[in-house]
C-alpha cells in the first residue's frame, strides 16, 4: 500500500513540476506579448502626435498666411504675394499650394488652373467654413494631401476668383512622416480608410497593397473571429492590437485612429525581431527551470530505490514468517491449497489438510494434479485442470473461479466448494495455485432462505397479479360510468336518451360490481383461483354492455367500429356473462388502444357448427388495422406485464396484464384464443367458447300476444336484411325486406291499401337518398299510427335528431336480435300506461308510508336514499353517525320510526355498537324495531357479525331496491 502511495506521490510531483513550467513559459509568453504591444502602441502613438503636428502647423501656416495676404492686398501687387509664397514654400517644403473657388477649381502659383476633387469634405469647407486635411486626385489623377482653410472674404488673383487656399504633400513626402526608425526599419506602417483601402505607406518602394484587409486576409493565418475583429476596429475607429502569423512568421499588428478626418494607422512588425530580447531571458529561465527539475527527479527517484531495497529486504523475511504461519493454519482450516505447473500437471505444493478434505492422498495428487476430476459430482462442473486452452486464457495474475460440488474420495460426501485457479510468476515462471474453499454450509443456508424467498414471492405475485388485474379491468367500466353520467346531464329533457344511457350505466356499474366483488373474495386470491358464475343470459344484452364501453372509446379516435353477426341461432346461453364480456372488453379495447385515429375495428360473431343441440360454439374474430405486433412479440404475449417495445406503444398507457386475464380466463372457460398479426398491417384474434343451450323453444305466444304478425327490413346491406329475415324465421312472423327507402315506401304503402299492412317497421338511420329520416316520414304518411316504425343504427349519436321528431317509436341497436326486438316491442306497447303502472306501482309499494331512521355517514349516500325512499312513498330521518343515531331512536316518542337501516362503518360510534346501544336502552320500542345492517361488507362473517349484534337483516350497497322492499317486508312479518 505504501509502495503505491510512494509510485502517487511521485507521479503528482511529476505532474506538478510540468504544470508549474507550463505556467512559467504560458507568464513569460504573455508577458512578452503585452510588453511587446505596449513597446509598439508607444511608437505608432509618436507617429500619430507626429501627423496631428503636422496637421496643426500647416493649418497655422495657413492662417498666418491669409492674414498676411489681407494686409498685402491694401499695400503690394499680386506678384509680391506670390513671390512670398514661393519662398514659403522653399522653406516648408510642401508640395503645391492652391487657391480655391467654390465650384471645385483650383489656381496654383504658377497661374496653372485646374480641377481638384476633395470628396465630400468640399461641402465641410466651402458651405460650413471648417478646415480640413483630406486624400485630393487632380484632373491627371495624382493624389495629394492637401490642407486647406477658407478665407474671410472672397479674393480674386490673376483674374481668378477663390475662397479657400491649401497646400498639398505628395504621398513620399507623407511617407517620410511615419516612417518609424526603430526595429531597424523592419516594421511596416499604413494610413488607411475605416474600410481598409490604403492611403500611403512605408512600403512605397515595393508593391504597396491596395487595401490593407484584403492583404492580411490573403497573407495573414487568421480566424474569421479575429478578422471580424480587425475590420470592426478599423470601421468603429477603435484602437486595436493583434498577434496573429503570415508566411513571414508571427506579426504583431495595432491600429488606431490618427486623430482627424477618417483614417486610421496600422503598424505590422515581426513578433521574433520585437521580441527578440525577452526571448533570451525566457530561452535562459526555463533552462535553469528544466536543470533544477532534472536534479529534484534524480534524487527523488535515487530515495524511491533505496526505500524500495528496504521494503523489499523487510518483505522477504516476513514472506518466511507466513510460510511457516500458512502452514500452521492449512492444517486447521477447512480450505484447500494445491500450486502446479502447466508442464506434465506437477504438483508442488499441497496443503496438509488436503488427504483429510478431499480423501485423495497426498502422493497420488503430487504426481498428477488431474486426480482431482475423480471426485466431482457425476454432470457438475469442473476445474478446467486438463484443458491447456482455458489455462491459458487466464491472464496474469489473472483468476478463474466458479461453484462446484465435490464427493469424498472415500466416503462419497458431497460438499460445495467455491475452486478459485489463480495464474501467477514466480522467478519467471508461470504457477496455478488453486485454492478450495468449503461453501456447504453457505450453500444450504442460501438455498433455504431462497426457497422460502421464492415462496414468499410466489405469494405475493400472485396476490399482486391478481390486484393489478382487476385495476386494470375496473378502469374500463368506470369510464362507461363516468361519461354516460355526464351524458345523462346533458340530455336530461330526453326521455328516450335517459332510459339509453341509464342502461348503459347500469351494464356498466354490474360489470364493474362483478369485478370489485372479486378484489373483496379474499379467499380468492389467497387460493389464487377464480370460480365462473354459470347462470343463463341475453347474448345480445351481453353485447350491448360491452359496446356501451368500447363505442365511444373508438368514436373518440374516430374509428369505425363495426359488429357482423352470422348464423346466430340461440340468443340465451348458459355461461359467465362478466368473464365473457371481460374477454371482449380487453380484446376490443386493445384494438381500439393500439389503433391508429380514423381506422377500423371489427367484432365478428360467427355460430359454428356443432354436435349438440345442447351447446353452442361461439367465435368471436376481434380484428384492426392498428400498428401490429412482431413475431417476437406474439411468443409472449399471455406473458404478464409483457408489452411491445417499440416508439408507439411506448406512447400508449398499459400494464401488459391484459392478454395474460384473456388467457386465463379462457382456459377457465374451456375456450381458445389464437392471433395473426404484422407491424403496421393490423391484428386479428379468434375466440372460440361453447356454451350450453337452456331447454327452451322459440315464443312465438310472445308476437301474438302484441299483434305483430308481419315485418319489413329496411337497410342498405343486404346482408344485414337476409340475417334479420333468417333470425325471424323460427317465429310466427312473416319477415320482408327492402335494399332502399323508395322501395320500403312502397312496400309500406301496397300493404296498406290492401289491408295487411306491417306490424313493425325496421329503418336504418344510413339510408341515401331518401335518407333515413325521410323514409321513416314517409312511411308514416302512408301506413298511419298503428305500425311500430323502429329506428335501426349503430350508435344513436349517428342520429341528428330525437326519435320523436323523426316519427319513429324506438330505437333498436344494430347488430340485430331477435330477443333485442322483442324488449323494444314491449316498451313500445307500454308507453302509454307507463305513467298509470308507476303509480299503481308506487301506492302498493311496501315502503309507502313507513318512516324509516338512516345511519349514514356519507351524504351523497344519504341523500340517493332519501330520494328512493320517497319514489317509494317512504320518509327518513338522516344520522350522521352511530351516536347520533342513537340519541334521535332514544329521544323519539314510541312508533316514530318504522324500520332502522344501520351503515356498519361510521365514525364515534359504528353500526354495530349503535345497535347493542338501541337495544340495551329503556325506549319501548328498542327490542321490537327492525334495524338492517346496510354495509359494502359482504361476507359470510359480516352477515354474523351482524345478527350478533342485534341487527335483523344485512343489505348489501349499492342497494337494490327490490332487496330493499324484500328484505322490509320480511322483518315487518317478523315483527
Amino acid at each position: 500500500m505504501r509502495q503505491k502511495w510512494y509510485v502517487f506521490a511521485s507521479i503528482l510531483s511529476i505532474v506538478l513540476l510540468l504544470g508549474i513550467y507550463q505556467w512559467y513559459s504560458s507568464f513569460i509568453s504573455q508577458s512578452i506579448y503585452e510588453e511587446s504591444i505596449e513597446h509598439l502602441q508607444e511608437i505608432y502613438t509618436q507617429v500619430d502626435r507626429t501627423f496631428a503636428s503636422l496637421v496643426v502647423k500647416n493649418w497655422k501656416l495657413l492662417d498666418c498666411w491669409e492674414s498676411y495676404m489681407e494686409h498685402l492686398y491694401r499695400s503690394d501687387t499680386e506678384e509680391d504675394v506670390i513671390s512670398l509664397i514661393k519662398r514659403e514654400k522653399e522653406q516648408w517644403e510642401f508640395t503645391g499650394f492652391y487657391f480655391l473657388d467654390r465650384e471645385g477649381g483650383y489656381q496654383t502659383l504658377d497661374g496653372k488652373r485646374g480641377t481638384i476633387d476633395l470628396g465630400s469634405k468640399f461641402s465641410d469647407l466651402m458651405e460650413k467654413g471648417q478646415r480640413i486635411t483630406v486624400d485630393g486626385v487632380l484632373q491627371d489623377g495624382t493624389t495629394e494631401t492637401v490642407f486647406a482653410i477658407p478665407t474671410k472674404e472672397e479674393h480674386s488673383i490673376k483674374g481668378f476668383r477663390y475662397s479657400a487656399m491649401g497646400v498639398s504633400y505628395s504621398s513620399e513626402a507623407m511617407v517620410q512622416v511615419i516612417n518609424v526608425g526603430a526595429f531597424s526599419g523592419q516594421s511596416n506602417c499604413f494610413v488607411v480608410y475605416s474600410n481598409g483601402d490604403v492611403l500611403f505607406s512605408t512600403r512605397i518602394s515595393e508593391e504597396q497593397p491596395a487595401n490593407l484587409l484584403d492583404y492580411l486576409k490573403e497573407n495573414g493565418q487568421m480566424s474569421e473571429e479575429e478578422f471580424d475583429e480587425v475590420r470592426t476596429g478599423l470601421e468603429k475607429r477603435e484602437n486595436g492590437n493583434l498577434e496573429y502569423k503570415c508566411k513571414d512568421g508571427t506579426q504583431y499588428l495595432v491600429y488606431m485612429p490618427v486623430g482627424f478626418q477618417d483614417w486610421m494607422l496600422a503598424g505590422m512588425v515581426s513578433k521574433k525581431i520585437v521580441g527578440e530580447r525577452l526571448n533570451k531571458v525566457q530561452i535562459l529561465t526555463t533552462s535553469v527551470l528544466a536543470a533544477v527539475f532534472i536534479i529534484i527527479f534524480i534524487v527523488g527517484f535515487r530515495m524511491l530505490l533505496h526505500r524500495n531495497k528496504l521494503k523489499l529486504d523487510k518483505k522477504s523475511l516476513d514472506i518466511k514468517y507466513r510460510e511457516e504461519l500458512f502452514g500452521i493454519l492449512s492444517n486447521i482450516a477447512e480450505d484447500i491449497f494445491v500450486m502446479f505447473s502447466k508442464d506434465g500437471y506437477k504438483v508442488e505444493y499441497v496443503s496438509p489438510n488436503f488427504e483429510a478434505i478431499t480423501g485423495i492422498p497426498i502422493k497420488e495428487i503430487k504426481s498428477d494434479i488431474r486426480k482431482l476430476n475423480g471426485i466431482y459430482v457425476n454432470g457438475g462442473k469442473e476445474i478446467p485442470l486438463d484443458n491447456k486452452g482455458i489455462l491459458d486464457v487466464i491472464p496474469l495474475n489473472g483468476c478463474w473461479q466458479d461453484e462446484l460440488e465435490i464427493a469424498h474420495y472415500k466416503t462419497n460426501e458431497t460438499h460445495w466448494y467455491c475452486a478459485m485457479l489463480y495464474k501467477v510468476a514466480i522467478s519467471d515462471s508461470q504457477k496455478f495455485i488453486l485454492v478450495l474453499s468449503d461453501r456447504t454450509a453457505e450453500k444450504r443456508q442460501n438455498q433455504a432462505l431462497k426457497q422460502a424467498l421464492d415462496i414468499a414471492e410466489n405469494a405475493n405475485e400472485a396476490k399482486s397479479s391478481f390486484l393489478f388485474n382487476m385495476s386494470h379491468d375496473i378502469r374500463t367500466p368506470m369510464n362507461a360510468i363516468v361519461g354516460y353520467t355526464m351524458l345523462l346531464d346533458k340530455d336530461a329533457a330526453q326521455e328516450e336518451r335517459i332510459h339509453d344511457y341509464a342502461h348503459k350505466i347500469m351494464a356498466s356499474s354490474q360489470h364493474l360490481l362483478g369485478l370489485i366483488n372479486d378484489i373483496l373474495d379474499m379467499s380468492k386470491i389467497e387460493s389464487g383461483k377464480t370460480k365462473l358464475n354459470t347462470e343463463e343470459f341475453r347474448f345480445f344484452e351481453m353485447l350491448e354492455d360491452v359496446c356501451a364501453v368500447i363505442r365511444p372509446q373508438a368514436k373518440a379516435k374516430g374509428q369505425n367500429f363495426l359488429i357482423k353477426i352470422f348464423s346466430m341461432k340461440e340468443e340465451v346461453l348458459i355461461g359467465d356473462k362478466v368473464r365473457i364480456s371481460q374477454v371482449l372488453l380487453n380484446l376490443l379495447s386493445n384494438a381500439v388502444k393500439y389503433t391508429q385515429e380514423n381506422g377500423r375495428v371489427e367484432l365478428i360473431i360467427e355460430n359454428l357448427s356443432q354436435t349438440s343441440r345442447r351447446f353452442a360454439r361461439m367465435s368471436f374474430v376481434v380484428r384492426d388495422n392498428g400498428i401490429g405486433m412482431s413475431e417476437e412479440f406474439l411468443k409472449t404475449i399471455y406473458d404478464p406485464f409483457v408489452r411491445e417495445r417499440n416508439s408507439t406503444v411506448s406512447k400508449i398507457q398499459g400494464t401488459g396484464l391484459g392478454m395474460a386475464i384473456t388467457k386465463n380466463l379462457l382456459d377457465l372457460m374451456g375456450g381458445t384464443i389464437s392471433v395473426k398479426s404484422s407491424p403496421g398491417e393490423g391484428s386479428e384474434f379468434t375466440v372460440n367458447i361453447s356454451f350450453r343451450v337452456p331447454k327452451q323453444g322459440a315464443d312465438k305466444n310472445f308476437w301474438r300476444e302484441h299483434d305483430i304478425y308481419r315485418l319489413l327490413a329496411v337497410d342498405a346491406d343486404e346482408d344485414i336484411c337476409n340475417n334479420i329475415c333468417s333470425l325471424m324465421r323460427d317465429t310466427s312472423v312473416e319477415a320482408s325486406s327492402a335494399v332502399d327507402g323508395i322501395t320500403a315506401v312502397k312496400m309500406a304503402a301496397d300493404a296498406c291499401e290492401a289491408g295487411n299492412g306491417y306490424s313493425v317497421i325496421l329503418v336504418d338511420s344510413g339510408l341515401q337518398e331518401p335518407d333515413g329520416l325521410e323514409t321513416v316520414k314517409r312511411i308514416r304518411a302512408c301506413a298511419g299510427q298503428d305500425v311500430i316504425i323502429i329506428l335501426t343504427a349503430y350508435d344513436r349519436e349517428e342520429m341528428e335528431e330525437g326519435i320523436e321528431k323523426m316519427g319513429a317509436d324506438a330505437f333498436l341497436a344494430k347488430p340485430f336480435f331477435v330477443s333485442a326486438l322483442q324488449q323494444v316491442v314491449e316498451r313500445v306497447r307500454r308507453i302509454e300506461d307507463e305513467e298509470q303502472r308507476t303509480e299503481e306501482k308506487g301506492n302498493n309499494s311496501v315502503l309507502k308510508g313507513l318512516h324509516f331512521l338512516v345511519a349514514e355517514d356519507n351524504e351523497i349516500n344519504a341523500e340517493i336514499l332519501t330520494e328512493l325512499l320517497k319514489l317509494e312513498g317512504g320518509s327518513c330521518e338522516i344520522a350522521e353517525n352511530g351516536e347520533d343515531a342513537f340519541h334521535k331512536f332514544k329521544d323519539s316518542e314510541p312508533g316514530s320510526f318504522d324500520v332502522i337501516l344501520m351503515d356498519v362503518q361510521m365514525p364515534v360510534m359504528n353500526g354495530y355498537q349503535a345497535t347493542e346501544a338501541i337495544r340495551a336502552c329503556g325506549h319501548p320500542d328498542a327490542r321490537t324495531v327492525p334495524i338492517a345492517a346496510m354495509t359494502a361488507n359482504a361476507f359470510t362473517e359480516d352477515v354474523e357479525n351482524a345478527l350478533a349484534a342485534g341487527m335483523d337483516a344485512h343489505i348489501s350497497k349499492p342497494i337494490d331496491m327490490n332487496m330493499l322492499r324484500s328484505t322490509v317486508a320480511k322483518m315487518l312479518e317478523k315483527n
